[in-house]
């Protein structure tokens, strides 16, 4: 009976003041649907806090990872210009020697080669370095005593041989009777040379050691900073057991004048050039010297890194901790 008359009590008034009605009765909670819609607002406002958080230290780890990648790329495109540089030096170096034919050109003309000097080898046709390295052995006492000798140089080859060999003129010996000793031979088996400041001339005297390989000692030496024992030789491309058993008893080592890299000033591109460090050693050094300073020895880097005792021994002799 009471809902009866409410109904029509409801009919009787206006529209506007019936809405009104419905929409208070809607939101009259009691007090536990008030309590948890309470909850439920703070529920959603921790988790908007949790995803603006979320999302800013998500672009600060990508803006690290990007800093990272960043770094790793300069140093990939710096070698590759290295390795550009270095294939342009070759290529103009063979240029120079063997011609744009990529064969050398000689005008002959009779000669001894006693009397040769560097310009005289170049106006022959050879090129700058090989002259030099001919006037070089001369200059150390080297003498022509029959036309084979010059055929015996390391920068003159046999088709070089064949086209000079009957303009080659030699002074007749007085001792006739006498076979002449061989002075590169004898330059070969009496002298010894000290591998950190030996030049490419004077490895071109040594058995066992032409151009290419004096080429690469000399990289790989300067990509060292030095050698600390004659048999770091062995890790150059191309020598092996039998002619490093050549090429050892003409050389020496003194490594107190090797260059060392300050790990407490070096970059990581710096580092990475060395061949005994690899990219994580490198950057890990950076990494730590960044977060806790300066290194206090080179055993407090190792401490730090955890670097194994057999590579820290290897590279220890090339590193300082200034």
């Amino acid at each position: 009976m009471l809902r009866f008359i409410k109904k029509i009590t409801m009919r009787k008034k206006s529209p506007i003041k019936r809405y009104r009605i419905s929409l208070k009765n809607a939101f009259d909670f009691s007090v536990a649907e008030q309590r948890g819609i309470v909850v439920l607002c703070v529920i959603l406002l921790l988790l908007i806090v949790f995803y603006i958080c979320l999302s800013r230290h998500y672009k600060e780890s990508q803006g690290y990872l990007l800093t990272e990648n960043s770094t790793i790329d300069s140093f990939l495109l710096s070698q590759r210009h290295y390795s550009d540089s270095m294939h342009a030096s070759w290529n103009t170096y063979s240029r120079d020697t063997y011609g744009k034919q990529g064969k050398q050109v000689f005008t002959p003309f009779h000669f001894c080669p006693d009397t040769m000097k560097a310009s005289d080898w170049k106006r022959l046709g050879f090129s700058e370095k090989q002259a030099s390295q001919i006037a070089n052995y001369q200059s150390k006492g080297g003498k022509f005593y029959k036309k084979e000798d010059l055929g015996k140089m390391y920068c003159i080859t046999a088709e070089t041989y064949s086209i000079l060999e009957p303009y080659i003129q030699i002074a007749s010996s007085e001792k006739k009777n006498e076979k002449p000793k061989e002075p590169v031979l004898m330059e070969r088996m009496t002298h010894r040379f000290e591998l950190n400041a030996v030049d490419s001339a004077d490895l071109l005297l040594i058995t066992g050691i032409g151009e290419k390989t004096a080429s690469r000692i000399i990289s790989y030496r300067k990509k060292l900073g030095g050698f600390i024992h004659i048999d770091q030789l062995k890790e150059v491309y191309s020598i092996d057991d039998e002619r490093f058993s050549k090429i050892e008893p003409h050389l020496y080592v003194n490594a107190a004048i090797i260059r060392k890299i300050n790990v407490n000033e070096a970059d990581f591109v710096t580092l990475v050039k060395h061949p005994y460090i690899d990219d994580y050693l490198a950057k890990t050094i950076v990494n730590q010297r960044n977060k806790s300073g300066k290194y206090a020895s080179l055993e407090d880097m190792k401490r730090k890194l955890l670097i194994p005792d057999e590579l820290f021994q290897k590279i220890k002799p090339y590193l300082t901790a200034e």
